[in-house]
């Protein structure tokens, strides 16, 4: 062989082994890649869990258990699109961090910003690590950081806080209560700025376009609620994980919303700042719109709970128990642990969204906080009230009963005890109730027995329910102006088009003091407003909407949409602890 043979030999022997060391190398960069995917998918599926104790500040953790979906775990949307549940967990998570991170980068400069996400490590099962709670507490440092600084000055502290929350007159009323204010520089330069800011403030474009939402009592520990072998009715058997799934929102839920939509800049209003009574010329009352003054960019919204009764099938299923007026005279619930033991603390929409605000003034307008929607047929609050069901010697039950009276009596004598206390229960009812309204929240009927108010129903039953809520609820509450219809059922057919004055039920809920009617609509901000009323859709935040939101973007053919988004991210905020998919 030649010379020139062997050095071309040579050639193609050291170009064969570069391919070689080429090939190799790229392969270890692949592995290298997709080992760090992999890493990071199993952070975003494990280690993002927020826990807030509110009021009972060992309550760190929310949601019993990390997500648990196999991989034969089927999606199944309300369009019925089918897909990998593991996947779509995964994928919603990815994405969901990623708009996180993107909104954290974009926040506008000066807003207060969200506490970071607490994680926890997991154990050798995947099950998440939290720290148990302890019985008894009433502590009352809120989980939240106050987005208002301290000055030290009592007065300017409060005043302060006034005009976080829009109330610039009140504010100003409030240092210029001190005697000698005029000298006291920090005094003066608070009202030029509470006056710069109130003369900034614009009248919001579009009361009718306000949305209202609305939300059941939140699940606290998902690891009963979602149990098939715990969520069980004592009083008919029934399993009842898919309803607590599909209407409920746990509180590791509930606090994400609230962050998310201070974000993104909604203030809280009641439902007299959208629409209340004006005086005529003539004397007559008229309903109007009235003027909400917010900051540019601020976007005012109502919220609404329904069905703070605490039902008795909900006992042992990992739900608050009742609504009990705390140390510091502001309401609070009473949760009984799964050992029997209780707490009392942040469980349930009503103190955890106090917290919220108290940390977060400028989330509420001028003080408002929400309207809470009672039945009556097992009381209030957690409190057995009704004389119907729990005092033997009620005097009225066929009165009220007539049109079905065997039937009652029957379900009377099977379903319920009577309660030895029930006098002791209404007053404690009634301190509940008033700690309520102090603090700035509203009521509603719900009817007394939660029944449909429409045309599925007789007049004569509409007629002995709303009677009957007017003589047994009522009472424990003081006047109430609103009602939230159950079950998503409007008066009468065709009513979207106006209420007709002469309709029965209508004049009867105006003879018993209504004037504010609520539904249940999957769109937002729809509202009608007559001279005699107001009218506004609720939307539902709970496991239903928020699945078919993460389906919308997972499957962006399935017709599957995402009806919150204007509100929130809801990748960001479903709890994966949940069972999936969730359906009806």
């Amino acid at each position: 062989m030649s010379q020139k043979d062997t050095e071309k030999n040579k050639r193609k022997k050291k170009k064969g082994t570069g391919l070689i060391v080429v090939c190799v190398t790229l392969l270890i960069l692949l592995f290298a890649v997709l080992i760090i995917l992999i890493w990071q998918i199993s952070r975003v599926g494990n280690g993002e869990t927020v826990g807030f104790g509110g009021k009972t500040g060992n309550t760190q953790a929310v949601s019993q258990n990390t997500p648990s979906v196999t991989q034969e775990a089927a999606l199944t949307s309300s369009s019925g699109s089918e897909a990998n549940a593991e996947e779509v967990q995964t994928q919603a998570q990815t994405e969901a961090a990623q708009a996180e991170s993107a909104a954290g980068q974009t926040q506008a400069a000066g807003q207060a910003t969200m506490m970071e996400p607490q994680t926890y490590e997991n154990d050798a099962n995947g099950n998440m690590i939290v720290p148990e709670r302890q019985a008894g507490s009433m502590e009352t440092e809120p989980a939240w950081e106050y987005v208002l600084e301290k000055t030290g000055d009592s007065v300017l502290d409060d005043a302060n806080y006034l005009a976080a929350m829009y109330d610039y007159d009140g504010a100003i009323a409030k240092i210029q209560s001190v005697s000698g204010y005029e000298s006291n520089a920090a005094y003066t330069a608070a009202i030029a700025d509470y006056e710069q800011r109130k003369s900034e403030a614009v009248v919001y474009a579009d009361n009718s376009t306000i949305p209202h939402i609305f939300f059941h009592t939140l699940v606290v520990d998902t690891s009963r609620a979602f149990d098939d072998n715990i969520a069980i009715s004592k009083q008919d058997g029934m399993n009842k994980v898919k309803d607590y799934n599909y209407v409920m929102t746990t509180v590791d839920e509930f606090c994400r919303i609230l962050e998310e939509m201070y974000t993104r800049g909604y203030v809280l209003v009641s439902i007299y700042d959208v629409a209340s009574y004006e005086t005529q010329a003539d004397g007559t009352q008229v309903m109007k719109h009235q003027p909400i003054y917010l900051p540019e960019g601020k976007k005012p919204f109502v919220l609404s709970v329904d069905d703070v009764s605490y039902y008795e099938y909900m006992t042992g299923h990992g739900f608050a128990s009742k609504l009990v007026v705390g140390e510091d005279g502001t309401p609070t619930s009473e949760y009984t642990n799964s050992d029997g033991s209780l707490s009392y603390g942040s469980y349930d929409v009503v103190p955890i969204l106090d917290d919220f605000v108290e940390t977060h003034p400028d989330f509420s307008y001028r003080g408002a906080k929400g309207i809470i929607a009672l039945t009556g047929y097992e009381g209030i609050f957690g409190y057995r009230t009704s004389d119907f069901w729990y005092n033997s010697n009620c005097d009225y039950f066929d009165q009220y009963f007539s049109w079905n009276l065997e039937n009652n009596l029957k379900k009377k004598q099977t379903m319920y005890q009577p309660n030895p206390n029930i006098e002791q229960d209404k007053e404690s009812a009634k301190q509940v109730a008033q700690a309520c309204r102090d603090d700035g929240w509203l009521f509603a009927s719900h009817t007394w027995g939660h029944n449909k108010v429409g045309d599925s129903g007789s007049y004569e039953r509409f007629e002995s329910d709303s009677r009957l809520w007017d003589r047994e609820v009522k009472p424990l509450l003081g006047d109430v102006d609103i009602i939230i219809y159950p079950q998503g059922e409007d008066l009468y057919e065709g009513s979207w088009r106006g209420y007709d004055p002469a309709n029965q039920k209508y004049q009867l809920l105006k003879e018993l003091g209504f004037s504010y009617f609520c539904s249940v609509d999957s769109n937002l901000g729809w509202t009608q407003l007559g001279n005699e009323y107001f009218r506004m859709g609720r939307a539902n935040v709970d496991g239903q909407r928020m699945w078919e939101a993460i389906s919308s973007y997972v499957d962006p053919s399935s017709g599957a949409k995402d009806r919150l988004s204007a509100l929130i991210d809801s990748r960001l905020v479903f709890d994966w602890s949940r069972p999936t998919p969730v359906t009806k």
